[in-house]
């Protein structure tokens, strides 16, 4: 059989076929998509890029802001995670730390806590043992001892008249300590009018005594920020005296006063003005030392805002309303009594936030010179400021509102009623009383973790340090 043989083209070894048009139009599309691929990837990366960078400087941002909130008195050690018992203070020095309410015994500056206790004299006044604690370990970096009056204490004294109040002066050079040393009173003195208290200023982190000052027999005394505060009833009226740390006056009050005993002073709660009272008369003063509210009546209540003016609230059947005293004269009466704040850095300082529950009900509302700006029909208690925010919680839910409009930026449900709230910055940690805490951004509100401290006691805050507390009069142990 014979047939046609089709043509055949040889390829000597190594060579290739030249691409037909086909094969030319299929490379062409191949090299068009992986330009476009390419060109999807690089933009990928770019975004990728400027993604990194925009959460870098966020991040940046944020660790910035904890920082400027960790200078805040009150707010906690910053927390890494969830904490764990860093420390554990003997019975003395956990009791030295806690104090009482009314009077703080202990005071913290930088890494270091102050702590003291009197000791009662047979033949002397006594001592009282001033110490300095590292606040991450417990350690002991310092110990003063601050020799009493020289008259012997009086036998069978109860350890509760005497006292150390130890302030942090924040606002006075170089940060140092002032502990008020109120002496048991010595044999045959009268509790009230023979009472001798000390002023001891000292520098935080070495114990160092930088001033020492005794204070006349039945006077007073508190620090604010700054300055040492000292009330003494002299005759028909008290003589007010606020002196800088090294002992330079800075100014003198007088404020009428009967001739019955009982004159007093303390500082408000952000450490700048004075309440001073003389039987049932009461006076705020402000950081100058003027008189800016007397009050002598069970309807009239007097005294220092948390930022540090002075306001006078008057009581009536529709609840309480405030004149709160600027530095240009009374605001507009606004409904509320002042609030006491947990934390405040002083942001939107124009503003102050109100109580309208006496009960400590947490009705909130924030006012300025003009009035009320906003109030709130849901409680919130332990009000915390931070960079023009207010945190709260109502018992279900903790909030963060715009300090100036109240606009509720978040809100979390909370897993159990029975709690407080505090902060270290960066979290709004919730203090359950069964042990357990939980931490909320300040950001946004997203729940970061939450774990429960075996360990029994009460939490709480002392020295700007998360503990446990062991009844009411001790901390058992240091959290972080």
């Amino acid at each position: 059989m014979t047939g046609r043989m089709d043509d055949v083209t040889l390829l000597e070894e190594g060579a290739s076929a030249a691409p037909t048009d086909g094969d030319g139009a299929g490379t062409t599309r191949g090299r068009g998509r992986r330009r476009v691929l390419l060109a999807l990837a690089a933009g990928l990366a770019v975004v990728v890029v400027a993604l990194l960078v925009v959460q870098h400087r966020l991040d940046a941002a944020e660790d910035a802001r904890v920082a400027r909130a960790q200078q805040v008195p009150g707010v906690v050690d910053e927390l890494s995670g969830p904490p764990q018992v860093l420390w554990a203070p003997d019975a003395q020095t956990g009791a030295e730390m806690l104090g009482l309410a009314s009077l703080p015994a202990s005071a913290r500056v930088g890494g270091t806590i102050v702590v003291g206790h009197l000791e009662a004299g047979t033949t002397d006044g006594g001592t009282a043992t001033l110490r300095g604690l590292d606040a991450a370990t417990g350690q002991v970096t310092w110990t003063q001892v601050v020799a009493g009056p020289a008259e012997p204490t009086a036998p069978d004294v109860p350890p509760d008249l005497g006292a150390v109040q130890c302030t942090a002066l924040h606002g006075a050079a170089g940060s140092p300590v002032a502990c008020l040393l109120v002496w048991p009173p010595a044999a045959g003195a009268d509790e009230d009018t023979g009472t001798v208290s000390t002023w001891v200023v000292l520098e935080a982190s070495t114990g160092t005594v930088q001033h020492r000052t005794e204070l006349p027999a039945g006077a007073s005394g508190a620090a604010t920020d700054a300055l040492l505060v000292t009330a003494v009833r002299e005759g028909d009226h008290a003589e007010v005296t606020a002196v800088r740390p090294d002992g330079d006056a800075v100014w003198t009050a007088e404020l009428p006063a009967d001739a019955s005993p009982g004159t007093s002073a303390w500082v408000s709660a952000d450490g700048t003005g004075v309440e001073v009272r003389s039987d049932d008369t009461t006076w705020a003063l402000d950081a100058r030392g003027q008189i800016t509210a007397p009050s002598d009546s069970a309807l009239l209540i007097v005294g220092i805002t948390s930022r540090g003016r002075a306001a006078s609230t008057t009581v009536g059947t529709a609840g309480p309303v405030t004149t709160v005293v600027g530095a240009d004269g009374p605001w507009t009466a606004a409904e509320g009594l002042p609030a006491t704040l947990v934390v405040d850095d002083a942001s939107d300082p124009d503003l102050e936030v109100l109580d309208s529950s006496l009960g400590g009900g947490g009705l909130l509302s924030v006012a300025d010179s003009s009035g009320t700006l906003w109030d709130s029909t849901l409680p919130g208690f332990d009000p915390i400021v931070l960079d023009g925010r207010l945190y709260t919680h109502d018992g279900s839910h903790a909030q963060a509102r715009d300090l100036r409009t109240g606009r509720v930026l978040w809100q979390a449900d909370l897993p159990s009623s029975n709690v407080s709230i505090t902060t270290d910055g960066r979290d709004l940690l919730v203090l359950g009383s069964d042990g357990t805490i939980d931490a909320y951004a300040l950001r946004d509100g997203s729940r970061r973790w939450s774990t429960r401290i075996e360990q029994e006691g009460g939490l709480g805050v002392v020295a700007d340090r998360l503990v446990l507390v062991e009844g009411i009069d001790q901390v058992a142990a240091v959290l972080g």
